[in-house]
């Protein structure tokens, strides 16, 4: 029989056994010397160690055991903690900038008392105040980064985040996205990788952060003309971009394409990425920034309003026969296009709008178009190809996969044909901005609107460039533009016959020089047009017209001249031929509007009536006719304006090119100075 005191004893000893005992660490004393000597340790055992601010900067310590571990005020700046143990370390006053902690253990609340300070990391290379080597927690208090950060801390849901690139607003500016890329992934390390996008691409601009870079950075590389043509023959194709690399790849200035424009990026990568990234585009190479090769294709020369011919049948004369009409009304804005197709009939009616552009290469055009309601069954865009005149004014195009629409089982591409509607300059008056005034000077140097475009800039609120200084040798006289005479104008006869409108209209223009020219334009409508009606619009060239006559004037006093002219368009058997010379006079009127008497015929008339009158029509009145075609050429401007004669501006010359953005003018040197042609682009 056991006695008592036995029986005590081994319960004393039972719970003794039950009660755990206190487990005790121990590092390597191997380990613990191998990351003091190399500054790493990656796998080893350090659990219980005493690391108390040790300078661990960059260390490897992935999966490293670090139980127990005391690593207070340690800085583990830019550590590779994954997959590490740091269940019970101590990480007060810990710097854990930068460090990857992804798939690390770790107990809850651990980081509560861990620091993110990455001025250690951080370099001077960035945008503003945002540089790389920061940590999200420092771009927080510039940025709002994607929805993630919102919804959960750093430590709860960053740690294992698998995404490759984060997006944010910073500074408030929503017109400049941000792309932000880490080195452990998702948002965990440092910044890598920061991408802005600046701006929609111009010229000015594009000139503008290039001179900015380069007085900072030393270039690299950029590209070429050749690499120019590649990307505007596909701007569908994804990750390409015309690049300018500067301090050797780590600073790059890019232009991709978006939509139906153009857009700046500015990227920063560090020292590493930058070298790769400049390898992978072939290297350093020779850099003449201040003769990059243009990007853009002005697309104001396409802007209007086209009737199409041709939709939805064989051939492109005739559109299907359900299809009343029609149009492709096409605006863009700088080196954005805008677009929409519309077509209205029986069973095929539908608008659609542009989103993209594929290619573009002089005069030829490749568009995406989606539907402005509903969808396309297999859900991708339709294509539409243009190829349009070198004026402009008509085009043929072509759908790919129009079929798409009505899963049509033919899958034949539907061609067709558009004409403009109005001219450039009726499309310019209509849409009334700056920037389609400033397209009419830059694309129709010398017509004869360019006084009245450059009046509407001004009127805008735009700015023309002032005309440089002229060059001139010592012996060549300065030119002095004459003032306004006053036959300048577009004049119109009075009186009608009953039934029909015998109307002749005289358009004089004055060359620089101070040359009067004349052209008559004889035309037979039903009614006369009234001026008065909001929106007449009064066609010289369609209808019952008779060609232009042209005319020579010699002043024989202030308000008297001849005129004679070599060649008669206007020859017919039921009227009176007009005259090949005569007397025209310029009556004052103290009852009403001065008018023009004509002795001798300038037009047709079927009634015998000498002389005949004039009335000079009013700006507006004359901005109402669509002019004869012959008339936009090489014709003085018959817009007269209060003082001087506002010139047209001249074609180029070899000493003085006309670029795209700037046209050659003449100097006036009596009077009020005169303006340029063109006017700084937005």
């Amino acid at each position: 029989m056991i006695s008592e005191r036995a029986t005590l004893i081994r319960l004393i000893a039972l719970c003794l056994a039950l009660v755990p005992l206190p487990v005790a660490f121990g590092y390597s004393e191997t380990d613990l010397a191998t990351l003091k000597e190399t500054g790493s340790c990656a796998g080893c055992d350090l659990s219980g160690a005493d690391l108390y601010e040790m300078d661990l900067f960059k260390a490897d310590l992935l999966g490293a055991d670090l139980r127990e571990a005391d690593l207070t005020a340690a800085d583990l700046t830019l550590v590779d903690l994954r997959g590490a143990d740091l269940r019970g370390a101590v990480l007060d006053e810990t710097n854990l900038s930068g460090a990857n902690l992804a798939n690390a253990l770790l107990d809850k609340g651990a980081l509560a008392g861990a620091v993110f300070d990455s001025e250690r990391a951080r370099t001077g290379l960035g945008f503003k105040d945002l540089k790389l080597g920061m940590n999200v927690m420092d771009l927080e208090q510039y940025c709002s980064i994607g929805p993630v950060l919102r919804k959960y801390t750093y430590s709860e849901a960053k740690l294992g985040s698998t995404l490759n690139q984060v997006e944010g607003t910073c500074f408030d500016n929503a017109d400049m996205p941000f792309t932000f890329k880490f080195s452990g992934g998702g948002t965990t390390g440092v910044l890598n990788f920061l991408q802005v996008g600046l701006a929609p691409y111009t010229e000015e601009n594009h000139r503008k952060f290039i001179d900015l870079l380069e007085n900072k950075y030393e270039p690299a590389r950029s590209y070429s003309a050749k690499d120019v043509e590649a990307f505007n023959m596909d701007r569908s194709r994804k990750n390409q971009s015309l690049d300018t690399l500067f301090a050797n790849g780590q600073v790059t200035l890019s232009v991709v394409s978006r939509g139906t424009g153009l857009q700046l990026l500015l990227s920063y990568r560090t020292k590493e990425n930058g070298e790769r990234f400049l390898a992978d585009k072939g290297g350093p190479a020779p850099v003449d920034l201040a003769h990059l090769p243009p990007i853009t294709i002005d697309l104001y020369k396409l802007v209007g309003n086209y009737s199409l011919k041709g939709i939805g049948a064989r051939g492109t004369s005739t559109n299907h026969g359900r299809i009343d009409t029609a149009y492709l009304e096409i605006d863009a804005f700088e080196n954005e296009l805008a677009g929409e197709l519309a077509i209205s009939g029986t069973g095929m009616s539908g608008r659609f709008r542009i989103i993209g552009i594929e290619k573009i290469s002089g005069n030829r055009l490749t568009v995406q178009l989606e539907p402005v309601e509903g969808s396309i069954p297999d859900g991708r865009p339709l294509r539409m190809s243009l190829e349009f005149a070198e004026d402009g004014d008509n085009f043929t195009g072509r759908w790919t996969n129009w079929f798409r629409l009505q899963n049509a089982k033919s899958r034949r591409p539907d061609d067709f044909k558009g004409v403009r509607s109005q001219s450039f300059w009726q499309t310019a008056m209509s849409h009334n901005r700056i920037d389609m005034y400033q397209a009419y000077l830059r694309l129709h140097p010398g017509g004869i609107y360019t006084a009245v475009a450059r009046s509407r800039i001004t009127e805008l609120g735009g700015t023309l460039v002032a005309p440089s200084a002229p060059t001139v040798s010592p012996d060549t006289p300065a030119t002095i533009t004459t003032a306004v005479d006053p036959l300048v104008g577009i004049w119109v006869r009075t009186g009608s016959d009953i039934a029909w409108t015998n109307e002749c209209w005289l358009l004089v223009g004055q060359t620089e020089d101070g040359v009067l020219i004349g052209k008559a334009q004889d035309s037979t409508r039903k009614h006369r047009g009234n001026f008065s009606d909001e929106g007449k619009n009064i066609h010289l060239q369609d209808g019952y017209a008779f060609g232009l006559k042209e005319i020579s004037f010699e002043r024989q006093s202030k308000m008297n001249y001849l005129w004679s002219s070599k060649a008669n368009p206007f020859k017919s058997l039921t009227s009176i031929d007009p005259a090949m010379t005569g007397r025209i006079s310029i009556q004052l009127n103290e009852q009403g509007p001065d008018y023009l008497a004509s002795k001798g015929l300038l037009c047709r008339k079927r009634q015998s009536q000498s002389p005949a009158r004039f009335r000079r029509l009013t700006i507006a009145e004359a901005l109402e006719l669509t002019l004869h075609p012959d008339l936009l050429k090489d014709f003085p401007s018959p817009f007269a304006t209060e003082g001087q004669q506002v010139a047209s501006v001249p074609k180029a010359t070899a000493a003085t090119p006309a670029t795209p953005s700037a046209a050659t003018v003449t100097t006036q040197t009596t009077g009020a100075p005169e303006d340029a042609s063109d006017a700084n682009r937005r």
